[in-house]
């Protein structure tokens, strides 16, 4: 019998790139990082872009970010001061 994490269990397979197709706007949330040459501007085109070929990966959850999803990924990809100074901005508004 072969062990369920076995590679050559075509069913662990499966299961392994089904995890890898739903898992792509986690990815993108938790992974992604802003380029320290490029312009924020550019870096939000460009994520959008990416969010536009999420369904072209298919899987269960394979819709496009909406606008807050896109705004979340982008604020996470910035460094930390960015961050931090992004909150007290938003919070007093």
């Amino acid at each position: 019998m072969k062990h369920s994490r076995d590679p050559s269990n075509s069913s662990w397979i499966k299961e392994s790139q089904m995890a890898q197709r739903t898992n792509k706007k986690t990815y993108m949330r938790s992974n992604l990082k802003k380029p320290r040459g490029l312009d924020i501007k550019v870096v939000a085109r460009r994520l959008k872009e990416m969010s536009y070929k999420i369904p072209l990966l298919g899987g269960t959850n394979s819709k496009p970010l909406d606008d807050s999803e896109l705004t979340d990924v982008l604020v996470r990809m910035c460094p930390q001061a960015w961050r931090k100074k992004y909150v007290k901005q938003t919070v007093s508004l």
